[in-house]
């Protein structure tokens, strides 16, 4: 971005030469320089902000004592828990990701076993590259990713794109495991718990879906579901897809799975369910999903039964993820955000556990169970 900062008819000046101009200023100049307009407001606000996040930025050994006269940064937008910069040096020619976690999100995230998971993912050829990572916060630096291009609605239409998240999510969970595990309705009735105690407003609706978690609950525990290496957070936001084009040609793209903080061993089946819901495929879409996953023949009605119930749990989760970042006020996004996208999610949660296809499926598992035979394992 360039600016006409001093008038129409002085050059325009980039961005960061503004902000590295403004740091320069004595304390009273500062003050006066937010005072001249509307843009010296503006940009005097963000220069405050990269001065403040400096010392952070210092605690990287090869980024210590530097200033914004060797840096550049650039907030990104779009993250729901953590504060996001580009970090450009001018001299060694880098260019990363610099994620300051935000206020309150470490609460319930444990820094050092993301950071081992990470680096296991980086190992797996599945995760950016990490330059740095501060086990005690969560603080990192990844390596840049050019021609990042978002995945939406036309990029799933693709079945390629599908077939190779599909393939990124089966690498993972054939993978060694990792040294910790989540359980499938414990850190939902964990948060349930935390936001009872912080008497936080919560809908009437509210014991209906707890009665059906318990039943749930119930169902899953005559099974024995072996534990895989998981995300646990496969929405898209979390998906990379990297286009190197050269003479408006795409010549190589390239896929990534981001944000590991919530990756423990897990049930394999949530991973694709939450990827399924935060995606919003269409029923062919999710059925050429599971085929690329699963191969065709093994996309068995008890698969699709377990994707079913698996809905539910994981829209309860993002609901109540989504009212714990209200309830703790969670800076990375505006409060009324984490609202209406907690009351979105409730809804959602609401209507799968009343669908046809939900007590189809919890019905279809419950007589596997009752089988004479019955070995408690999937038929999968």
């Amino acid at each position: 971005m360039t600016l006409s900062f001093f008038g129409s008819k002085n050059p325009e000046v980039d961005e960061d030469v503004v902000t590295y101009i403004l740091s320069l200023l004595d304390p009273r100049s500062f003050g006066s320089a937010a005072c001249v307009s509307k843009d010296w407001n503006k940009y005097t606000a963000l220069t405050r902000k990269y001065i403040d996040l400096l010392p952070t930025i210092h605690r990287i050994p090869f980024l210590k004592g530097v200033g914004l006269d060797v840096i550049k940064l650039k907030i990104l937008s779009g993250g729901m828990t953590n504060l996001n910069f580009i970090l450009e040096t001018r001299g060694m020619k880098y260019k990363g990701v610099l994620r300051v976690p935000g206020k309150g999100s470490s609460a319930f995230i444990c820094r050092a076993d993301e950071a081992r998971n990470a680096r296991q993912a980086v190992e797996l050829d599945l995760n950016v590259p990490i330059d740095f990572f501060d086990p005690e916060d969560g603080l990192q630096l990844t390596r840049f990713i050019e021609g990042v291009i978002p995945l939406d609605k036309e990029a799933y239409a693709r079945m390629d794109i599908l077939v190779t998240i599909a393939g990124l999510m089966r690498r993972l969970h054939s993978s060694s495991l990792f040294d910790n595990d989540m359980g499938i309705f414990e850190p939902s009735e964990k948060l349930l718990n935390a936001l009872k105690s912080m008497e936080f407003q919560l809908p009437s609706d509210v014991a209906f879906i707890e009665n059906q978690m318990e039943q749930l609950k119930e169902l899953f525990g005559c099974y024995d579901i072996n534990l895989s290496p998981c995300h646990n957070d496969t929405t898209p936001f979390n998906f990379m897809l990297s286009r190197i084009e050269k003479k408006d040609k795409v010549v190589a793209e390239r896929m990534y799975m981001s944000d590991w903080e919530y990756s423990k061993n897990n049930d394999f089946v949530r991973d694709l369910v939450y990827f399924i819901v935060e995606a919003d495929l269409s029923s062919e879409q999710q059925l050429q999903f599971l085929t690329f996953y699963f191969g065709a023949e093994h996309v068995t009605k008890p698969v699709l039964a377990w994707v079913e119930v698996y809905k539910p749990i994981v829209e309860w989760w993002i609901t109540l993820w989504y009212w714990t970042q209200q309830a703790n006020k969670a800076d990375a996004v505006d409060l009324e955000v984490y609202q209406a996208n907690g009351d979105l999610s409730f809804k959602k949660t609401v209507a799968y556990l009343q669908s046809q296809e939900y007590k189809e499926a919890t019905t279809l598992i419950q007589e596997e169970a009752d089988t004479p035979l019955f070995s408690r394992s999937r038929a999968f």
